[in-house]
């Protein structure tokens, strides 16, 4: 069977390839008569032919272009904007909890601009105590003292430093303050000592 499909296509080898040809002319022809009137097909475009301007806008889906190319199709970055005007003052905060506070030189002296709501401070001189008197708006039975050495002009060094604290209450309305000078090495180590200070009473 083999044999006789050989010797007929070596027979009829130039017919068969005619028709191979006109066939395929046939459906290269069926393919363009399917495109519009006065359209070309692929084999028509030369390449680089179809310019940008030539596309018809929204054809291409954003997802074929390669990022190069979104690139190149945005514009120059414009200018800064002008500022804004300045927007209105915010809202006022919760009132702090720190009803009092005092701002105290080692003498005693009560410093008024640092201070709100001492009335007056009790001090002997040499002992180390102190006693706030509180305005009349704030019972000293209800609150307490937070209390710190002032360092920029206390006595504390690289070989003793200053220790203050709350000792309770005292006076007519008053919160007592206790002043420390530390010396390590020395006995007693621990002595009573006129030291500037910053009290809170909360």
């Amino acid at each position: 069977m083999l044999r006789r499909i050989g010797e007929y296509v070596r027979r009829h080898h130039v017919a068969l390839l005619a028709l191979f040809v006109a066939l395929g002319g046939t459906a290269v022809a069926a393919g363009n008569a399917l495109l519009p009137k006065n359209s070309v097909g692929t084999a028509q475009l030369k390449k680089n032919a179809v310019t940008g301007p030539k596309i018809k806008n929204g054809v291409i889906a954003q997802q074929k272009l390669t990022a190069a190319a979104i690139a190149a199709l945005k514009g120059a970055r414009g200018p800064t904007g002008p500022k804004g005007t300045q927007g209105g003052q915010g809202q006022l905060g919760p009132p702090g909890t720190a009803r009092a506070w005092a701002r105290v030189l080692a003498d005693g002296t009560l410093e008024a601009a640092r201070s709100h709501n001492v009335t007056s401070v009790i001090h002997l001189a040499g002992s180390g105590l102190y006693c706030l008197e509180l305005a009349g708006s704030i019972p000293a039975t209800s609150t307490g003292a937070a209390v710190t050495p002032y360092y920029p002009t206390d006595s504390t060094t690289t070989s003793r430093f200053v220790h203050a604290e709350y000792s309770g209450h005292c006076g007519l309305n008053g919160e007592g303050v206790n002043t420390y000078l530390v010396t390590p090495g020395t006995v007693p180590p621990v002595a009573f000592a006129d030291q500037p200070f910053f009290a809170v009473i909360p």
